[in-house]
């Protein structure tokens, strides 16, 4: 091989030579800066990620655990806070974000220089001298849009994933909530059912000093302990809810599994006011929505990319040949080398293959859109549905709260004070008491269906509801 010394000496021999290499040397350079400069795109997709990283700050995006032990304080917003932050879910789609702005750069990037070395195993007789080396250095240049249109196509995927993890902290959140109300409605299903059983202990009090003096026998008094057995087996049945539950929000934020899970957040319970066409809009704009626009209009950048295959591609170079000196040392320019510049031009042959290509890439662009369409004709069906269903909750909590509780707990006291003058019976008083036990429940599953549909319509539209987008 030549040394840095010997090729210095000979560019410096051949100054013409020296400079096609110069001129070369600085047309490559300059066409590497122009592929190697980022995009507004690339550049504004960095900027997403990183300002993304810095605010969020999360533990889970750098692959690490909390250090220290946190300690709930029961609210929501500690909750959704701690999944936005250790969810490893998220994390996740964050790497395929990060990953895809960092492919974009290589969408535009050139083919490397081949440089080659031949020697000259039958040497070649000129006037000059023998030609012994043959160096090379050739750089090939695709059609000028297709590394462009390549990096926007990367750019165009990385805004889809971009679309994908904001949709997806959406949704986990929206996840937190409606588990944290499940929660929340056992401990107000517990508490109710506390509160009756306290109501029976009473009631079996007052059976036991009539059952004393003989005004009811043994089988009234049987009948309360039995009440009283089945609210037990409930609160135990409950316990075991709250415990499945909270495993499920344990695992949905990550965190560790010996930590407490309270709830202390006071529900708003206050009707709604939904402003149906701004809602729906923010539908149609919803992160997962967004995400099929950019995949549609990834694929329409790759077909675009494609279609430079139809044209050439170009390869400039540059050789040098090293000559021996002549045999007759008076020969003019004995050992003076050559310089080849050249320059090669690819010839697309398979125009057909090629437009296929095109196409296959157009139809990728038709069936993502397609799948927006449809899943945007589901977002907006599950809209209507939602709206449907909390209109319906407010209704049935109204009913509840202002007409069926409150009956319900006037014929429970009524019936309490003729049992207690000796006018009603023990079964009569069950009975009330049954009823008023399972309406109170029911209020809580209505508000608890409330609560987590409206956790569902924040899902949908992306964002607080009554808030700005």
């Amino acid at each position: 091989m030549l040394s840095g010394s010997m090729t210095a000496a000979v560019l410096a021999k051949h100054p013409i030579g020296a400079g096609y290499l110069a001129g070369w040397l600085m047309c490559t350079v300059c066409l590497f800066g122009i592929s190697a400069c980022a995009t507004t795109v690339e550049n504004a997709a960095r900027r997403d990620l990183n300002r993304h990283a810095e605010e969020t700050s999360s533990a889970a995006m750098h692959h690490s655990r909390p250090v220290e032990s946190v300690t709930p304080d029961g609210t929501l917003a500690f909750y959704i806070a701690y999944a936005m932050k250790n969810s490893p879910e998220l994390a996740a789609q964050f790497e395929r974000w990060r990953a895809s702005v960092y492919r974009i750069s290589g969408a535009r990037r050139l083919p490397d220089p081949v440089v080659s070395y031949g020697y000259y195993i039958s040497r070649v007789e000129t006037r000059v001298g023998p030609q012994r080396h043959r160096v090379s250095l050739k750089q090939t240049f695709p059609w000028p849009t297709r590394l462009s249109a390549g990096a926007d196509a990367a750019a165009a995927r990385a805004t889809s994933n971009q679309d994908k993890f904001d949709a997806m902290a959406v949704e986990i959140a929206a996840r937190v909530e409606q588990i944290y109300w499940q929660i929340w409605k056992i401990q107000e299903a517990r508490k109710v059912q506390e509160a009756h059983e306290a109501s029976l202990f009473g009631l079996s009090e007052s059976a036991n000093a009539m059952m004393m003096t003989g005004r009811i026998d043994l089988s009234e008094q049987q009948q309360i302990d039995l009440a009283r057995a089945r609210i037990d087996d409930t609160l135990s049945m409950l316990d075991e809810q709250a415990v499945q539950q909270k495993a499920e929000l344990r695992a949905l934020i990550s965190a560790p599994k010996d930590i407490e899970m309270p709830v202390s957040s006071t529900p708003n319970l206050e009707p709604t006011v939904l402003d149906e066409v701004a809602l729906l809009s923010s539908v149609k704009s919803h992160p997962s929505l967004r995400a099929y626009d950019a995949l549609a209009q990834s694929s329409a950048l790759d077909a675009k990319k494609e279609e430079t295959t139809r044209y050439p591609n170009f390869t400039v170079g540059v050789d040098w040949i090293e000559t021996g000196k002549a045999e007759n040392p008076n020969t003019p320019d004995s050992g003076k080398d050559a310089f080849v510049a050249g320059i090669g031009v690819s010839i697309p042959l398979w125009q057909q293959s090629y437009q296929e290509s095109v196409a296959a890439y157009h139809a990728e662009e038709n069936a993502h859109m397609s799948d927006g369409e449809a899943a945007t004709d589901r977002a907006v069906a599950t809209f209507y549905q939602t709206l449907s269903q909390i209109r319906d909750a407010e209704r049935r909590m109204a009913l509840y709260e202002k007409t069926l509780v409150p009956q319900a707990e006037s014929v429970y006291e009524s019936v309490l004070g003729a049992y207690a003058s000796g006018r009603g019976s023990v079964a009569s008083a069950l009975l009330a008491q049954q009823d008023l036990l399972e309406l109170r429940l029911q209020l809580i599953s209505v508000q608890s269906d409330y609560l987590t549909k409206m956790a569902a319509l924040k899902n949908l539209v992306g964002h607080e509801v009554g808030d700005s987008p």
